[in-house]
């Protein structure tokens, strides 16, 4: 019996159905796409919170970076930010992805914090989420870098 010339072995990682989306750099998805199309055609510029869920949910969990590189490269921020006072302000999309909720903006803290202005508008607060979420087991609280009235980011210290 005649065997057939051994093949070469195949690289498993090439083979691993994840590996494409780790591999290589390509273009954002066409549902991301064609959702950042429809905003920017829109002249989006900020987003109210339930319509950022509702645009994060419509698409699939693995293009969610690039629909969050995608709003950040437009400029479009998510309004779910209040201050003591019940004035409002925004968050990037960055931010309200990786905090899932509205914050409250309890104080100034330019003291307190491990945060370092890079520049001269910045301001760092305290803040807080909802009674709500705490109740719910998904409360945040910490510290939070506004820059022109826009949290660019966050610094949790205490979680539920």
């Amino acid at each position: 019996m005649v065997r057939p010339a051994a093949s070469p072995k195949p690289n498993p990682v090439s083979h691993c159905p994840h590996f494409s989306m780790i591999a290589r750099k390509s273009r954002p998805a066409r549902a991301v796409r064609t959702k950042l199309r429809k905003l920017q055609e829109a002249g989006t510029r900020e987003l109210t919170f339930p319509e950022f869920r509702q645009l994060r949910s419509d698409i699939k969990w693995n293009q969610v970076a690039d629909l969050m590189k995608g709003l950040d490269s437009l400029g479009i921020t998510v309004d779910g930010v209040k201050t003591g006072d019940d004035r409002l302000s925004k968050m990037s999309s960055r931010i309200a992805n990786n905090l899932c909720q509205p914050i409250l903006l309890t104080r100034r803290a330019d003291d307190e914090s491990g945060f370092r202005p890079f520049e001269a508008d910045d301001e760092v607060w305290k803040f807080t989420t909802s009674p709500e979420s705490w109740k719910n087991l998904c409360g945040r609280a910490g510290y939070a870098l506004v820059r022109s009235g826009v949290v660019v980011d966050v610094q949790v210290t205490v979680m539920n």
